[in-house]
């Protein structure tokens, strides 16, 4: 249950920095998708039932924030969790390199799944838009998780005892080869 109330915390810090601290710094092109990544935690972390309702949790906070559609990225975040939690099922659920490729996969696909649920929102022309900036989107997710997982590396090896995170105390290179 703490784990569950971390999670929700860090997913509203996530969509604070998502929708109103990283707008008003970089472009919109360049803004990472900060709750996408941590979906992509989930999908390490958690079971179906738990994760499952988290992503459904963080879907719903970004449509109430910046959806115009109520339940669309619901829909979208459950779907992502679900094939991804599937798909890790049968892979090293500890692998750095893993983790970057379902970072990639996982904002190639979000995109599409919004254009084929959104299909039933009615959202018009919005699908050309989506799919320019797609590639570039990914290579921006990706970076930040790169970035990110630097990050708590370096604080893990700083501050051993304190910090504890499940699923990225084995994130080392040689980990898993």
């Amino acid at each position: 249950m703490t784990r569950c109330l971390s999670l929700l915390a860090l997913a509203l810090l996530c969509l604070l920095l998502q929708t109103a601290v990283l707008p008003a710094f970089l472009p919109a092109a360049l803004k990472p998708e900060l709750l996408l990544l941590l979906t992509v935690y989930l999908m390490l972390i958690e079971d179906f039932v738990r994760g499952g309702m988290l992503a459904w949790s963080f879907g719903w906070l970004l449509d109430v924030t910046s959806g115009a559609f109520l339940g669309l990225h619901a829909v979208v975040y459950l779907t992502i969790f679900l094939l991804g939690r599937w798909a890790i099922l049968s892979l090293n659920g500890e692998s750095r390199f893993l983790l970057l490729v379902m970072v990639a996969a996982v904002s190639f696909v979000q995109p599409l799944l919004l254009l084929f649920f959104g299909f039933f929102a009615d959202l018009g022309g919005m699908w050309l838009v989506v799919l320019q900036h797609l590639v570039f989107q990914a290579g921006t997710n990706v970076l930040c998780a790169a970035l990110l997982l630097l990050l708590v590396t370096h604080l893990h090896r700083r501050y051993p005892g304190r910090l504890r995170l499940p699923g990225i105390i084995h994130l080392k290179s040689a980990h898993g080869s």
